[in-house]
C-alpha cells in the first residue's frame, strides 16, 4: 500500500507536508458513531478494501 493518501480535494498529499499536517487534525470520523466493541487494528485492515469499495466519493 502506498504511503500517499487523499487529502480532502481528491488530490494525492505526501506524508510529513504542510497539506498532511492539516489532514491529521481533522477527524475522518467526525459526526459517526459506530455500535459495538472496536475490531482490532489487523481486522481493520484486512477489511480496508472493502470500505474503499463503500465509500461514495
Amino acid at each position: 500500500m502506498s504511503d500517499l493518501y487523499l487529502g480532502k480535494d481528491n488530490k494525492k498529499v505526501i506524508p510529513g507536508s504542510k497539506d498532511s499536517q492539516s489532514h491529521k487534525s481533522k477527524s475522518i470520523f467526525s459526526g459517526l458513531a459506530f455500535k459495538g466493541a472496536p475490531v482490532s487494528e489487523e481486522e481493520f485492515k484486512r477489511h480496508y478494501q472493502e470500505y474503499v469499495a463503500r465509500c461514495s466519493g
